[in-house]
């Protein structure tokens, strides 16, 4: 199942009031995906309201929902969750080409 790792979160600097959280996604493994990192913008406003919210636990979910909300396409957990299967996939098929040859290897098409 595909992980998530915030990096940072940040101001916006170009007067859109918006919070850039920078986050990761990881495999099943908590590596970090190849080309799998991404810059969420969200209104201040609802993080500042999220941060109202008069427990950890509370503030947590609903960043966690903002991040989902404003998320782009491909981000969602069952599109990753494809991607480390499609990779876990491919990483197979490609380990018993290479236990059986040796390269480089040299023919005519």
């Amino acid at each position: 199942m595909a992980k998530y790792r915030v990096n940072d979160i940040n101001p916006t600097l170009d007067g859109t009031a918006d919070v850039t959280y920078d986050i990761t996604a990881l495999d099943d493994e908590t590596r970090p995906m190849p080309d799998k990192r991404v810059f969420i913008r969200v209104p201040a406003d609802e993080v500042a309201a999220a941060e109202a919210l008069p427990t950890d636990p509370e503030r947590n979910a609903a960043h966690k929902a903002l991040l989902i909300q404003y998320a782009p396409g491909g981000w969602s957990s069952a599109d990753l969750d494809t991607e480390i299967i499609n990779n876990l996939a491919a990483k197979e098929a490609s380990d018993q080409v290479n236990e059986r040859l040796t390269f480089p290897l040299t023919y005519t098409l």
